[in-house]
């Protein structure tokens, strides 16, 4: 994916400095993604506050260099890679990492020692790893990862729906390992899964005490750290939750340790807009086609199609000129520039504008996950540009 530090969407818009005119997206090369480092700063803040602990950030949800760049300030408590290609993107930053893969190669783990990366070790043959890498490099104090059916038995109830992270068996078994070995435990980590924050959060507050003082008995001295995980879902602001009691519920194991959180969609969601450019329109089969320079090669999410019951999106307009649109007899289809039947992007209702060739589709909220899961390489078709606006996303009308 490429990116641009520069010029940012509020030079673009010297002339629109809300970024509703015509003018300042054809300045854009589309289709293409906008993201807003000030959206992720305030949201960063908002769920830390919310939580009362640290929050490391996941950059797999958006790995977008320029963004990163701009935030890295921001993400206080570090972030999590996943990779050896995201730990070369952020090698530059001087910024706690924390390296958390179950697919550890011998050139992620090198370069994660190399990067003073804390390890986040996921099963014993990486302990073992760890320990023949330690013979000849200074390691950081690690971090292991405790699977979540362990405390939360209907995780795993139907087989194995979580495959991340160790048994308490094999956790006890890689701190008496890293313990014979002189290698320092500093700390555990249990993740119960993606949008899972709200129903299993209490409970890993709860019950992880237990395992926690099996772990201290065999190193023999206190774990400073414990990452909760996260789970957080995109609008968690509105998840019936009760921060306030779930704060209290950590206190008993806040005494003495830092304990963060993580979190990727939570944090990434809401900075992001895929602006696309209609390109020409036809009606079909009781439907408008409006056919776009962009589509499931620069956001796969978009089209849907892994999800069983699909709720297209549907984007705002910036029109062309200043002429009005005629509302739609019918419904609406957006679709892509690709030769793949599922590549349809959003959908309007019977009734709404209907878009001419020219016009601007924003789809907002897709800061995460929507620009790197997807068909990259499909048809030779160029990647999305991405830009930054800093302080501002496009105030659209309909």
């Amino acid at each position: 994916m490429r990116s641009s530090i520069g010029p940012t969407l509020a030079q673009l818009a010297d002339s629109a400095p809300r970024l509703e005119s015509y003018a300042a997206l054809h300045r854009l090369e589309t289709p293409c993604y906008l993201y807003d480092p000030l959206r992720v700063a305030e949201d960063y803040a908002d769920l830390k506050r919310a939580l009362g602990t640290g929050l490391i950030v996941s950059i797999k949800a958006n790995p977008d260099p320029a963004l990163l760049d701009h935030c890295a300030s921001v993400f206080q408590n570090g972030i999590e890679l996943a990779s050896q290609g995201e730990l070369a993107l952020v090698r530059h930053l001087s910024i706690t990492k924390y390296v958390n893969t179950p697919g550890l190669t011998p050139g992620c783990l090198r370069g994660a020692i190399d990067a003073a990366a804390t390890l986040v070790l996921d099963n014993l043959y990486q302990v073992e790893q760890v320990i023949a890498a330690a013979r000849s490099s200074a390691v950081a104090p690690l971090v292991l990862r405790l699977n979540p059916g362990e405390i939360i038995p209907d995780v795993n109830r139907k087989g194995l729906a979580d495959r991340f992270g160790m048994s308490v068996d094999d956790l006890i078994e890689a701190a008496s390992r890293l313990s014979a070995a002189g290698l320092p435990v500093g700390g555990m980590h249990v993740f119960a899964g993606s949008n899972l924050f709200a129903r299993h959060g209490l409970t890993i507050a709860g019950r992880l005490g237990g395992v926690l003082l099996k772990l201290e008995q065999v190193l023999g001295y206190p774990v400073e750290f414990i990452n909760l995980g996260g789970g957080f879902p995109t609008d968690w602001r509105s998840l019936k939750f009760d921060f306030e009691s779930y704060r209290t519920a950590l206190e008993p194991l806040q005494r003495g340790r830092t304990l963060v959180h993580e979190a990727g969609r939570a944090i990434f969601s809401g900075c992001g807009a895929f602006v696309t450019r209609v390109v020409s329109r036809k009606r079909l089969a009781g439907h408008h086609l409006a056919v776009c320079d962009g589509g499931i090669v620069h956001s796969f999410q978009l089209a849907q199609t892994e999800l069983a019951i699909k709720l297209p999106r549907s984007p705002k307009l910036v029109y062309a000129d200043r002429g009005q649109r005629a509302r739609a007899a019918e419904p609406v289809l957006f679709v892509g520039n690709s030769c793949n039947n599922l590549d349809r992007i959003g959908r309007l209702d019977a009734g709404a504008a209907l878009p001419e060739p020219g016009d601007y589709c924003v789809f907002e909220g897709v800061g995460a996950y929507f620009a790197t899961y997807t068909l990259a390489g499909f048809l030779g078709i160029p990647p999305a540009q991405t830009y930054l606006s800093p302080g501002i996303l496009p105030v659209v009308r309909d």
